[in-house]
């Protein structure tokens, strides 16, 4: 649940990079967390069904051993290849643990393979030098349990670092998009005086680009010369009648008093 709420974020603010790392995409981040999950409920699954395989199942085309098949030949390699392209879209570093993870398991996969098809037959469970070299291998300090663990602590270790760069790229966006009321406002405010068409049609500035530098410069202008307080009180009065109507007429009421000095400047 909270990975899905970490997801609504990534796009609802549309994040794009990293607080550390400009070029990691946290929606890139995400993706191979997703698929580092279900690789290792997957490592975990495998050694479960081979356990069951040896320990409880001693038929032939059970559920466990087709599940155990569908893992080897199938989700793994889907798991793993999705996991490889994501992984060559970041660092170098990240790759080679990547790749190394994906080796590791495909190891044990194989290893468990092997011993559940010395197993597939169910006389070789009478085979007492078979049961003897293989059951050790199973036990709580054998090899498949041990490996099993390392690589599972090592699918951790890669789910903790990009599980941080989630978290990096949240509080990073979220602040970098975060606007105080007071500057909210101000942009409002401007918006009620229609600063933007007049910046275009008295200054005659026609890139949009231009335009926003001017509007930001603005911003900052009113934020330094204006409380919050006086700007709420600027809202109240442009946005009542009688503001409305002040911005109506001012572009005239201009006019009307360049026309008034220039005749005045004719009179003798």
């Amino acid at each position: 649940m909270r990975r899905f709420l970490l997801l609504l974020l990534i796009v609802f603010y549309n994040f794009s990079y990293s607080q550390t790392n400009p070029n990691v995409d946290c929606i890139l981040q995400f993706q191979t967390y997703k698929k580092l999950i279900e690789l290792k409920n997957l490592i975990s699954e495998s050694f479960q069904l081979t356990i069951n395989w040896v320990f409880i199942e001693r038929k032939e085309s059970t559920p466990y051993k087709l599940r155990f098949i569908d893992i080897k030949e199938r989700d793994f390699k889907k798991i793993t290849d999705t996991l490889s392209i994501l992984a060559s879209k970041q660092s170098l570093s990240f790759q080679n643990k990547i790749s190394s993870v994906i080796i590791n398991s495909l190891d044990l996969l194989e290893k468990e393979y092997v011993i559940t098809q010395n197993f597939l037959v169910f006389e070789n469970y009478d085979n007492a030098m078979l049961v003897f070299e293989i059951l050790p291998e199973l036990e709580y300090r054998g090899s498949i349990p041990i490996m099993n663990k390392s690589i599972l602590d090592e699918i951790e270790l890669i789910i903790y670092e990009v599980n941080q760069n989630i978290e990096n790229c949240i509080s990073f966006n979220v602040s970098k998009n975060y606007k105080s009321p007071k500057l909210c406002d101000i942009e409002r405010l401007i918006k009620i005086l229609k600063v933007e068409e007049q910046i275009e049609r008295t200054v005659k500035i026609k890139s949009k680009e231009s335009v926003a530098q001017f509007k930001e410069s603005l911003v900052k202008s009113y934020d330094k010369n204006f409380t919050h307080n006086e700007i709420k009180d600027l809202i109240d009065f442009y946005t009542s009648h009688t503001g409305q109507k002040l911005i109506k007429k001012s572009p005239y009421l201009i006019l009307e008093l360049l026309i008034d000095l220039q005749n005045k400047r004719k009179e003798p």
